[in-house]
């Protein structure tokens, strides 16, 4: 479980995300949305243990992050955005980084590669930014983590590679484990999410899992009573007749920023939760 609680985070006493409450349970993968500069990275670095918040708690399990303790860090692995890898060959990494998480498999961190069509003989710290992304990527998904913080995993990877990537989450038994990921590449979630946090001038506006957003929503859908917002070419509407239809990630991350109505709405149905 990961807990949190009255938090804010951000830099010194300067909080750019503000009021968090939530609770994570394990077995679900999370979509952490926002603009550019909102906040996010900030809040996937202070979950991590890097960055201390500036009020309020967190709880991954019986540990607080920013402790460090040996049980937190074996059990965490976070892949931020940017990242230097070590000038070694991809056996020298497995042997460095891998006999410090428990949970490492060999088998598995081999076959996440042979997924991403990860095909490479070069130092490491030579590869392409895509290939590094699959290394990276491969890497975390072998650990078994139970917490696993992943920050524009998609980014540098090609059309295929992106393909590849959701394949391999969607076929990831993730039941013990509680995934955030953070990306602005919005179809690349299609599928994948459980629970989506979309955060928004500085506070969350959104925290809710997909069953409950789809009970709550319809997307291209919906008569002129019911609906929500429209963009001119896609709506969103009210769930009046109990008739669920998929969610759409673009769709609703733009509906809840840009409409008070949408936001109201949702949070008149769901503060009683």
């Amino acid at each position: 479980m990961l807990k949190l609680s009255n938090l804010s985070v951000g830099y010194g006493h300067r909080a750019v995300i503000s009021d968090i409450n939530t609770v994570l349970s394990p077995g679900g993968v999370y979509g952490l949305l926002g603009s550019n500069g909102c906040g996010k990275t900030t809040l996937m670095k202070t979950i991590a243990g890097g960055i201390e918040p500036v009020h309020g708690n967190i709880y991954a399990s019986d540990c607080i992050p920013f402790q460090k303790h040996k049980e937190f860090l074996e059990s965490m692995v976070y892949m931020p955005e940017d990242f230097r890898l070590p000038g070694c060959s991809v056996e020298k990494f497995i042997k460095l980084y891998g006999k410090n998480r428990p949970q490492f498999s060999v088998q598995d961190f081999y076959d996440n590669l042979c997924s991403l069509n990860f095909h490479s003989n070069e130092r490491i710290d030579r590869l392409s930014l895509g290939n590094k992304k699959k290394l990276f990527i491969a890497y975390s998904l072998a650990c078994h983590p139970n917490l696993l913080l992943m920050d524009e995993p998609t980014n540098g990877l090609d059309m295929e590679a992106k393909k590849s990537f959701s394949k391999l989450m969607v076929t990831t038994d993730f039941s013990d484990s509680i995934v955030i990921i953070s990306t602005h590449l919005l179809p690349d979630l299609r599928n994948l999410l459980s629970g989506v946090i979309i955060v928004c001038d500085g506070k969350i506006a959104l925290d809710l899992s997909i069953d409950k957003i789809a009970s709550l929503l319809q997307f291209n859908n919906g008569e002129n009573e019911s609906l929500l917002y429209s963009d001119g070419l896609n709506a969103v509407s009210a769930n009046v007749d109990g008739e669920y239809t998929d969610v759409d990630i673009e769709l609703l991350y733009y509906a809840v920023r840009e409409s008070n109505t949408v936001r109201e709405y949702l949070n008149k149905n769901t503060n009683h939760d």
